[in-house]
């Protein structure tokens, strides 16, 4: 009989050959082609980008905890109306083209954005577009894990505290958090990895002023051919994101009690919390959409339907309609049957190393990436196959 573990790493070999060929051969490339030029980090400039990365996705972190880890515990502890809806749609600007997210930004704090001419505030020659870009991506999955964290938490426990005298907020900080601490801070570390990797928002929102490190490899490899740079770059990148996502994994493995169940209304002051923290997510969360639905139908005369017949009278929408579903749909047959007989070893394997390596494509620049398949697959370049690909392991980490 073949141990447990020894068939979940044959089961999750098709995935580790997979991730060895499209991940770890195009980026071995990359640092090869030009050499790594680590005298690039002596740089003020290099150590002013990295410092700006670090610090922007700490900002993030820091504010996605003040804002989701409260909403969080709220939602674990009392039965609100809607709450599986709002968890579910909490999910949708996560799955957001990223530049679907500036242009709802643009419309409502761009230099010509409606909010920036009712109030007169130009924010954008400041690094609030972008954070606030980053909390629209990653709040939601603060709010997530922190409520998953909260409602492995047993009731009894807090309920425990508050008999013997702890008030509400005591027995949530003193009980409750502790206990759901992993999952919280497995948020955490994901909404820091997600900030500090980003590529389109710093590109299209930070400008040359608030680029990221991941902004700056693009501009080595793609722009200026400085790969040696930009190795150095990567390299340092690369350390960073495996400490912080091998945390990650050891902390996603915690979790104590049960899923809470029976669960009072929220009254007093935890409804006036709910209500305001759960405006405030909706609003950063879902502002930009409706503003990019809006300004779908809204012309300098009014409502319009002219941008919506010019697409549609446009005889190249069917094509793109046609690429964007095919795309979409060998993606999901791909990450799918992979990233599920991974996901099935790793849970036999019960190994921690499996886990690290599922996550291997969250942690590695894709500017980085694609200028590998570019020198590895030179014959595949601007071929179905690679983009497919490189769609699938892109999705490899979620399923």
């Amino acid at each position: 009989m073949t141990p447990p573990r020894l068939t979940g790493w044959l089961l999750a070999l098709p995935g580790l050959i997979f991730v060895a060929v499209f991940l770890v051969l195009p980026l071995a490339r990359t640092l090869s082609e030009g050499g790594v030029n680590l005298s690039v980090w002596a740089d003020p400039y290099f150590q002013g980008r990295l410092w700006w990365t670090l610090a922007q996705a700490g900002v993030t972190t820091l504010a996605a905890l003040l804002v989701g880890v409260p909403l969080a515990f709220l939602l674990s502890r009392f039965e609100v109306r809607g709450k599986a809806l709002f968890l579910r749609l909490l999910l949708l600007p996560f799955v957001t083209p990223t530049l679907v997210a500036v242009l709802g930004l643009s419309a409502l704090l761009g230099p010509q954005g409606w909010v920036t001419k009712l109030t007169g505030v130009d924010l954008s020659d400041t690094p609030v577009l972008l954070l606030l870009g980053n909390l629209f991506f990653n709040l939601p999955v603060m709010v997530r894990l922190g409520y998953a964290g909260f409602a492995r938490v047993p009731v009894n426990a807090v309920g425990a505290a508050r008999s013997l005298g702890a008030s509400a907020w005591r027995a949530a900080l003193g009980v409750a958090l502790p206990l759901a601490l992993p999952g919280v801070l497995a948020g955490a570390v994901l909404v820091f990895l997600y900030s500090a990797l980003s590529f389109g928002l710093p590109l299209a929102l930070g400008g040359e002023r608030y680029g990221t490190l991941e902004v700056e490899i693009y501009t080595l490899t793609a722009l200026q051919l400085r790969l040696s740079e930009a190795s150095a770059l990567i390299v340092g990148q690369l350390l960073l994101t495996l400490v912080a996502t091998a945390a990650y994994v050891r902390l996603s493995s915690g979790g104590v009690g049960v899923a809470a169940g029976g669960l009072p209304g929220a009254r007093g002051g935890a409804q006036a919390a709910l209500l305001g923290l759960g405006a405030l997510v909706m609003l950063v969360c879902f502002a930009p959409l409706l503003a990019v639905v809006v300004r779908g139908v809204l012309g300098s005369g009014g409502p319009t339907l002219a941008y919506w017949q010019a697409v549609l009278a446009d005889p190249d929408t069917p094509l793109l309609a046609w690429n964007t579903v095919r795309f979409g749909l060998l993606a999901l047959l791909g990450a799918g049957l992979l990233g599920g007989l991974y996901a099935l070893g790793a849970w036999r394997a019960q190994s921690r190393v499996l886990d690290l390596i599922s996550l291997l494509p969250l942690m590695v620049s894709p500017v980085s990436l694609a200028v590998g398949y570019l020198l590895a697959f030179p014959a595949l370049a601007a071929t179905l196959p690679m983009l497919i690909a490189a769609y699938t392991l892109l999705a490899l980490p979620l399923v």
